[in-house]
Formats: structure tokens, C-alpha cells, sequence
């Protein structure tokens, strides 16, 4: 595991996966149309980096050892301590700090101890009068919302890999390959068929706030699987760096490919890209694997960004974009060392002393 752990570039790619989602996420906070990169947004493209990592490690995880208590500690302590932390810190002191009304009203606001709630992944994006004059005033971290996706794939993972390996090697891929497929197939189906008639169009805002969930997570679960079907087929030999450059080519040149082609295209092309890179023969980016500091900054990243819009605001500063990214960027850096160093290393010794 150790030389797992030291011979990839996974750190690096979980890295670029973070800042890309800062820096989409920059865009959509200002109100501004979005880059796209390899048919998804530059934010979306940021999550699906995570989520393809995420399925290939989490298989080979439990491939390697199948024992449900030891493998849902360390689920458990990946997720949970660091955003506990990130959600305290939102709520009693960026929460106090930012907000509008009397410190007395804001802590005596239903909305403010629902917060909390985040901490055990029930997502609630508002406090009270907190970023209120933002353009996206509906969420104090917009990022937080696929972490229950996450974590519900760490408890399929044992099922679905737990029968795929009571089958024998040509079946198992047959079936990571049909279950891996369907899943595509459900993204099609729901955003051709159901969001593409118009059939939620006349809907409460409720409702198209669950649609949305839905939706979110039918787009972003195959990415977790295709990672899955790569780790438990023992297809890493079909990686390989040189194809990977191409694949990106080949995506810039068909940015505009049709309806589902697109999503065929993207659920294949991506994450062969993201492995590829990450399990190059020769990882000349593996330094960054020493303190993983990525999910830090994911966690804060958009906490940030919304500070730094509240203060441009309420300031007058008229802030180029750019250097709102390079802001952003920098301090979700400094946070995300300071999670990994005192939240995230101190947990990760307790869950060994655990297990």
C-alpha cells in the first residue's frame, strides 16, 4: 500500500481536480457562463476527477482486504472529521462574522443549528443572513452536496464488488461492464427523456430543488463506477499516457457532439484521462501523494470564494475574475494544509489505533 501510495500521481490529479472546482465554481458565484472542458463544466469536471479516483481506489481497497468494519472506519474517518471541522468553522465563525443580523438573532435562528446538520451529510446550504448580497445567496457551500453521493458509494462498493468477485474472471467483467453501462444508460434516459420533455417544468420550487439533486447525482454516479470497472476488471493495461493526450484532443475537437454520444463520450473518455494520468509509468508528480491536501480545499473552497464576493460587495471593489481564482486558490490552499495537518492526520491515527 505504501508503494501504492508513493509510485502514482493521483495526488497531483486529486489537486487539479480541487482547484478546477474552485475555479468553475468562481464563475457560477459572479453570475458568468461557465468553461467547459471534455464536455462537462470546469467545476463538474473537478467532481467527476474525485469520483473516478474514488471508485478505483475504494474497489481496490476492498479487493485487497473484504472486512466490512475495517473498510467502513476508514470511510467513516476520510469523510467526517474534516468536514465536521469545515462546518463548525462555517457556522460559528464565518456564520457570526458575515452575517447581516444581530449575533443574538442569527444564533437563535432554526437555520443556523440545521446547519450542523451538514455534518452528518444532510445537506442545508443556508444561514441566516449570511452572503444574502451574493449573487448565489442560496448556498453558503455549494460543495458540500455530493459528499452524500460519496458516501453512498462507499456502501454499494461491498455489495457490488462483494458479487462480482463470487463470479468467474470473463463473467466479472461482464457484469462491472453491464452494471457500469446501465448507469450511463440512466443519465441518458433521465435528461432526454424525463428533464428533455419538459415533464418537471411546472413543478414547486421543492420539487425542482430534489429534481436537481437527482439529476446531480444520476450525472455523477458513473463516473464513480466507471472507476470501479476499471480497478475490478484489472483493465489498468489499457491505460496508457499517449492515448490519454490524444482522447483530450479528440474531446476539444468533438465539443459539440450530439446527445447521448456526449455522455457515452465524456463516462469513456474521462476517466480514462484522469487514470491514465494517474497511474503514468513514470510519476514524476508522486511528491504530492506526502500530504493529500486536496480535500481540504474542496471542503473550503467555496466558503472562501463566498467571503471574498461578500467583501468585494460590501467594499465596492470591482475584482477581475482572475484574480478572485488566484485568491480563492491561495487560501483554499492554506486551509487545506491546515486540515490535513491538524484534523485530517490526527484522525487518520485514531482510525489505526481503532482498527
Amino acid at each position: 500500500m505504501g508503494q501504492m501510495r508513493r509510485d502514482n500521481n493521483f495526488g497531483i490529479m486529486r489537486l487539479v481536480g480541487a482547484v478546477m472546482v474552485i475555479w468553475g465554481h468562481m464563475y457560477v458565484l459572479t453570475g458568468q457562463p461557465t468553461p467547459m472542458f471534455m464536455w462537462e463544466s470546469i467545476h463538474g469536471f473537478g467532481v467527476a476527477v474525485f469520483f473516478v479516483i474514488s471508485g478505483y481506489l475504494i474497489t481496490k481497497s476492498w479487493m485487497r482486504r473484504p472486512v466490512f468494519k475495517e473498510y467502513i472506519v476508514k470511510r467513516i474517518f476520510r469523510i467526517f472529521p474534516a468536514l465536521i471541522a469545515c462546518v463548525l468553522l462555517t457556522v460559528f465563525v464565518v456564520g457570526p462574522l458575515m452575517t447581516s443580523i444581530p449575533l443574538r438573532e442569527y444564533f437563535s435562528s432554526p437555520l443556523t443549528w440545521k446547519y450542523l446538520l451538514n455534518g452528518v451529510l444532510y445537506i442545508n446550504h443556508l444561514l441566516p443572513g449570511v452572503f444574502e448580497n451574493n449573487i448565489a445567496s442560496s448556498a453558503v457551500n455549494g460543495s458540500l452536496w455530493c459528499l452524500p453521493v460519496e458516501f453512498l458509494m462507499y456502501l454499494v462498493v461491498p455489495v457490488y464488488v462483494g458479487i462480482g468477485m463470487k463470479l468467474s474472471a470473463k463473467s466479472q467483467r461482464w457484469y462491472y461492464g453491464m452494471i457500469t453501462l446501465f448507469m450511463i444508460l440512466a443519465r441518458v434516459i433521465w435528461d432526454t427523456w424525463f428533464c428533455g420533455n419538459g415533464i418537471f417544468v411546472e413543478t414547486s420550487y421543492f420539487s425542482q430543488v430534489i429534481i436537481g439533486l437527482i439529476s446531480n447525482t444520476i450525472r455523477i454516479i458513473p463516473y464513480f463506477f466507471v472507476g470501479c470497472l476499471l480497478a475490478a476488471g484489472r483493465l489498468e493495461k489499457l491505460l496508457n499516457i499517449q492515448i490519454a493526450v490524444v482522447a483530450v484532443m479528440v474531446a476539444s475537437a468533438l465539443f459539440y457532439l450530439s446527445t447521448p454520444f456526449c455522455y457515452i463520450a465524456e463516462y469513456l473518455l474521462i476517466p480514462y484521462v484522469v487514470l491514465a494520468f494517474s497511474m503514468a509509468e513514470k510519476p514524476v508528480l508522486a511528491v504530492f501523494n506526502k500530504r493529500d491536501i486536496s480535500y481540504g480545499m474542496f471542503l473550503s473552497g467555496h466558503v472562501i470564494q463566498q467571503i471574498l464576493i461578500h467583501i468585494a460587495i460590501q467594499k465596492g471593489y470591482a475584482i477581475h475574475i482572475w484574480f478572485l481564482i488566484l485568491l480563492s486558490v491561495g487560501f483554499s490552499v492554506a486551509m487545506g494544509f491546515l486540515m490535513e495537518r491538524f484534523i485530517e492526520r490526527p484522525a487518520g491515527k485514531l482510525m489505526n489505533r481503532i482498527i
